[in-house]
């Protein structure tokens, strides 16, 4: 799990960092992509995710408690979805959980909608999920 600083930080010593460069190339089985903010080398955001022939999937985002509301979780996102049609993926799926509206209406927000529902899909503690997808053009 990963340690977040809770302390507040100016943004202009946020640094961007990334697994993937524009010349990659893609296949389906290639791994696990990302893309981060550091500050001083500390993590307060960042996304993983899998990139296909057609398809991208979130594996997960998330932000530091106290850097959360700033735009950072939707910068990223917003990343991983130009990234995506770059490689020309036709949609991005990702899941989370039903009680997380603050990140379901982030979703909403880019244009995802639930494709189904997951009965008891997390764990610790057990809960439904939402699988969630992004048509691309």
């Amino acid at each position: 799990m990963i340690n977040f600083d809770k302390a507040f930080i100016p943004e202009k010593s946020f640094e961007y960092f990334s697994s993937v460069s524009d010349t990659e190339v893609f296949v389906a089985d290639s791994g696990m992509c990302s893309f981060g903010v550091t500050n001083n080398r500390q993590l307060i955001a960042y996304v993983l995710f899998t990139v296909g022939k057609e398809s991208s999937e979130i594996q997960s985002i998330s932000v530091g408690p106290s850097f959360r509301r700033r735009g950072w979780g939707e910068n990223l996102l917003c990343r991983v979805l130009d990234f995506s049609i770059g490689k020309g993926c036709g949609f991005c799926i990702l899941r989370v959980r039903v009680g997380n509206y603050p990140a379901i209406a982030l979703y909403e927000k880019q244009q995802f909608f639930v494709g189904r529902k997951l009965h008891r899909y997390f764990d610790k503690p057990y809960e439904d999920g939402f699988e969630m997808v992004c048509y691309l053009e």
